[in-house]
Parts: C-alpha cells; structure tokens; sequence
C-alpha cells in the first residue's frame, strides 16, 4: 500500500510549480537528482490523498495514519501542501513519510 502512496506523492509533484521552487532553492542544480534518488515526493491541498484512495482510508487510518477523523467523522489528509520524505528499510521498502511545509 505505501509504495503505491510513494507513487502518489511522487505523481502529485509533477507540474507543481511552488513546490519545485522550494526545492530548487533547497538543492539547486541537484534537486531532479535528489527527487529521484530519495523518491521525493508532493501531498498537494484538500483531502486529495483520501479522495485518490477512497477504498483504503481504514489502512490508511489505522495502520499508516496518514489521514485522520475530523469532529464530523470525515476524513483528511494529514499531510497538505507538504513536501514529502519516504522513510524506506535498508531494503528499499517504504514504511512511512516525513513531510515538510513549504
């Protein structure tokens, strides 16, 4: 489930273009490099994570907590307009996120 996020993120980040921004300032002549590398990835606004995996949001909720319940008992993404970190297993295997704003 969470390779198919890392593809999400990764998709999310094509085309934006504040993100790249940020990113270019971060990294400058090596951010494609970096983004490829590290899998680097976008969580854009709204609860386009939830939407996109409407299917899976009691994994996505339970076990990866990647969304969350608001008071109205809808989900949200927990991570919105993020740059986003994999965190992988020395064998590649993805099994969470880090995300810093922009």
């Amino acid at each position: 489930m969470l390779d198919k996020v890392v593809d999400f993120y990764r998709e999310s980040l094509q085309g934006m273009e504040d993100p790249m921004m940020f990113l270019n300032r971060l990294w400058g002549p090596y951010t494609y490099n970096v983004i490829e590398d590290f899998e680097v990835g976008y969580a854009p606004w709204g609860k386009k994570l939830t939407e996109k995996f409407s299917s899976n949001t009691t994994e996505l909720y339970d076990k990866y907590k990647l969304i969350r319940m608001n008071g109205s008992r809808e989900f949200y993404d927990v991570f919105s307009n993020k740059i986003m970190y994999p965190v992988h297993t020395g064998k590649g295997k993805p099994v969470g996120f880090v995300g810093r704003r922009i």
